[in-house]
């Protein structure tokens, strides 16, 4: 099904035409999360962006949320605290589209921690990486 969404790691921003629904999402950033799909000869200070776009083939890197007006869902998650510290553990807020055109509005259904999200989310099928 093409349930579009965009993902926002920080300051990088991914869009994914399938999938986009909170299980699919769970299930990219759960391969993201994944140390099994990282590459042996990854950078020491990789980004959970780096992560993500190495474990989900079909992402594909994005100007903004914005970006893509068909869109149906927008993650946007924090590695780091506002002065630049890394979090223990990353955060994110989830939205859904309410409306369409003029009365497009995002409704938040998920604030908390990236662990939280995907284990309330994650019910993994034949694997969207």
């Amino acid at each position: 099904m093409s349930t579009r969404a965009t993902y926002k790691i920080d300051f990088t921003t991914f869009y994914i035409h399938h999938d986009g629904y909170p299980e699919g999402a769970a299930e990219y950033f759960a391969a993201a999360l994944d140390p099994s799909n990282r590459v042996e000869d990854r950078a020491p200070n990789a980004s959970l962006a780096d992560d993500f776009i190495r474990a989900n083939s079909r992402a594909e890197l994005t100007e903004s949320h914005q970006t893509h007006g068909d869109t149906e869902y927008r993650y946007t998650v924090r590695t780091t605290q506002p002065n630049g510290d890394r979090l223990d553990n990353p955060t994110i807020v989830a939205q859904k589209r309410v409306g369409w055109g003029d009365d497009t509005d995002w409704k938040t259904f998920f604030n908390a921690t990236l662990d939280e999200f995907v284990t309330k989310y994650n019910q993994p099928t034949n694997g969207l990486a």
